[in-house]
């Protein structure tokens, strides 16, 4: 018998209150009233649970414990993960390096990729396709020209390695990996050239800038997944082959060869800012240089190479000399960057 008032109103009332001639219509309609608000207060109680909670309460419970559903996650593998909030780990190594690698492949489905993270003095913290994790010291890690003991700067590379073994493990195999370069839009000389010659841009296939935009945003913030104290520079998706080794000209897009300008980073991998400011530019100093050992001339960006002005997406214009330079304008990245 169900413990509610209505069922029990028998036990609680001497039987001339039950009949409906007397005052048991009245005595029925009380008992279902308090029936309603018990079960609103239990259902309103039960939404505090993961493992009870609706989908609407199930979404409250993630934002508020700063956990990001997984973009084909089910409730079920989700409610356990907002469990395991308290226990084992969760929020205890919240600014924890490996807790961070941990939230992104959970966001991509727990995926055979390998992820790492790497600060500029070398400490690389390793998450392999199974979720083994290990540590290792003074991987070589020059991004730029900054001093090595400006440690508080953080990498996150997320790399297709290894995934072959993982996804033979599998029964059955998933197919493709998730991250892959894009297949070629048709005629190259209208998208800049050739596939791997200088000037061709492509984005991440299996991927989408709402994806890149959730996984920045668990690098931000008061209760971010960060270690406090450290800046996020870029996430790295290597698509292919081994993950690139900087050279200390990763800063910028682009380097000095001779007198050609070329990308300076590697071209099997995509980078995704974690701060905005990376993807302001305001002109490279380094191209406005004297070449007096090679033709005595000087790469100033004037009109006779370059267009006198531009027209950016949002159209207005660029001009190229050195009086607007100071003037910034945002380059385009992969991923893109939460507003």
């Amino acid at each position: 018998m169900a413990r509610t008032f209505s069922a029990l109103r028998k036990f609680f009332l001497p039987s001339w209150m039950l009949d409906d001639e007397a005052d048991g219509a009245f005595a029925r309609t009380l008992a279902g009233m308090l029936d309603e608000h018990v079960a609103r207060m239990r259902s309103g109680m039960e939404q505090r649970f993961p493992s009870r909670a609706g989908a609407e309460a199930l979404a409250l419970c993630g934002a508020d414990r700063l956990i990001v559903r997984g973009r084909d996650e089910t409730a079920a593998h989700y409610a356990a993960r907002l469990r395991a909030w308290r226990y084992p780990r969760g929020h205890r190594v919240r600014g924890n390096v490996f807790a961070l690698l941990e939230q992104i492949a959970e966001y991509f489905g727990g995926g055979p990729f390998v992820t790492w993270g790497v600060d500029r003095t070398g400490n690389r913290r390793y998450r392999d396709g199974f979720g083994a994790e290990s540590f290792e010291r003074g991987d070589p890690w020059v991004w730029d020209s900054l001093d090595a003991n400006q440690w508080s700067r953080q990498w996150i590379v997320i790399s297709n390695e290894g995934v072959a073994a993982v996804l033979a493990s599998v029964s059955p195999a998933p197919g493709a990996p998730l991250f892959r370069a894009q297949p070629s839009f048709g005629d190259a000389a209208l998208w800049g050239g050739a596939l791997s010659t200088p000037g061709y841009c492509v984005g991440i296939a299996g991927t989408t800038s709402e994806d890149w935009r959730t996984v920045v945003s668990l690098t931000r913030g008061p209760h971010r997944w960060l270690p406090a104290g450290v800046r996020g520079e870029w996430i790295i998706v290597v698509l292919s082959g081994a993950a690139p080794t900087p050279d200390a000209t990763y800063a910028k897009w682009g380097k000095l060869d001779g007198t050609s300008y070329v990308a300076s980073r590697a071209s099997n991998a995509r980078y995704v800012a974690l701060r905005s400011a990376l993807l302001d530019y305001a002109g490279d100093t380094d191209f406005a240089v004297d070449f007096d050992d090679v033709d005595g001339g000087t790469i100033a960006g004037d009109a006779t190479s370059f267009p006198a002005t531009i027209t950016l997406p949002d159209a207005t214009a660029y001009a190229g000399d050195v009086t607007d330079y100071p003037e910034t304008v945002r380059l385009v990245d992969d991923g893109g960057f939460p507003s």
